[in-house]
C-alpha cells in the first residue's frame, strides 16, 4: 500500500505534467529551488503543508486530489464507463498504473477538451 508521501509524489508529478509545467516553474512560483520539487516528486522528501496548499492553488485542485482521496458524492457523477475504467485501473500493478499515467499525459496534449483545464499555461513545457 502506498504511503501518503508516495501518493503525493505521484500526483505532484502527474498534475505538473498535465499542466505542462517544469519543475523550475513550480519552484519559482513557490520560492524554492527546483531540486526541492524533484525531491518531492521522487519521494525523497515530503512537502511542507503550506507549500502543498500553494501547489494545489497553482494546479487548481483540492488537497484531496493531491492525496488521491475522492468522496462518494464525486463518484456519483462518474458515468458507468468511467467507473469501469477506474476499477480496471485499480487492478493494475504499479508498473501498469505508471504506464497508464504517462499515456494519459501524452493523450491529453492531443485529445483534451478545450475547457477541461482552466488557466492552463500552454506555453510552458514539460520538465
Amino acid at each position: 500500500m502506498p504511503t501518503v508521501k508516495d501518493e503525493v509524489a505521484k500526483n505532484l508529478l502527474y498534475y505538473r505534467k498535465k499542466n505542462r509545467m517544469t519543475q523550475k516553474h513550480i519552484a519559482e512560483c513557490l520560492g524554492v529551488k527546483h531540486n526541492a520539487v524533484s525531491s518531492w516528486e521522487n519521494g525523497a522528501n515530503s512537502i511542507d503543508i503550506e507549500l502543498l496548499f500553494k501547489i494545489c492553488e497553482i494546479f487548481k485542485i483540492s488537497v484531496n486530489d493531491m492525496y488521491g482521496i475522492y468522496s462518494n458524492s464525486q463518484a456519483e457523477h462518474f458515468t458507468k464507463e468511467e467507473k469501469e475504467l477506474l476499477r480496471d485501473y485499480q487492478m493494475l500493478n504499479n508498473q501498469g498504473k505508471e504506464y497508464i499515467r504517462q499515456t494519459m499525459v501524452m493523450a491529453l496534449s492531443t485529445y483534451k477538451k478545450a475547457d477541461s483545464v482552466p488557466g492552463l499555461d500552454t506555453q510552458a513545457k514539460l520538465g
